[in-house]
């Protein structure tokens, strides 16, 4: 059971990191993911 909690840990993980590089560079980049939107998460990066 614990074995399987890793594991469902480990993939959230990488889903977020997956996700972070893909809307992080796209905020950088200034494409048009909603950077008007969230002017915060521009300032933060």
């Amino acid at each position: 059971m614990r074995k399987s909690w890793w594991l469902w840990i480990l993939l959230v993980v990488l889903v977020i990191l997956v996700l972070g590089l893909m809307f992080g560079t796209g905020y950088r980049r200034g494409t048009q993911l909603g950077v008007s939107e969230n002017p915060v998460v521009v300032r933060a990066a």
